[in-house]
């Protein structure tokens, strides 16, 4: 049996879906996940798509399904935190 991370597993779930790109915003929190796309996701065919924004992320994802007719999905991480 192979043990996978819970990143790992999260690669695996677009894989399966045959999604090839995710769009989105890097950070601090989705460091582990975009290793595991380094990782895992490059030699099976994932790629991230680093955009600026999260809007820019929702509509490259909708283009690529427009034009291709192949899902996309798109990941980015968490706000800023307020600090009180």
């Amino acid at each position: 049996m192979v043990r996978l991370s819970g990143c790992e597993a999260l690669v695996e779930c677009p894989l399966r879906e045959r999604i090839r790109y995710v769009f989105g915003i890097p950070g601090d929190r989705s460091l582990p996940f975009l290793d595991a796309v380094h990782r895992i996701g490059r030699r099976k065919g994932l790629e991230f798509i680093t955009t600026r924004r999260e809007q820019a992320a929702a509509h490259m994802a909708d283009a690529h399904f427009r034009v291709t007719g192949r899902p996309a999905a798109c990941y980015w991480t968490v706000g800023p935190v307020r600090r009180t």
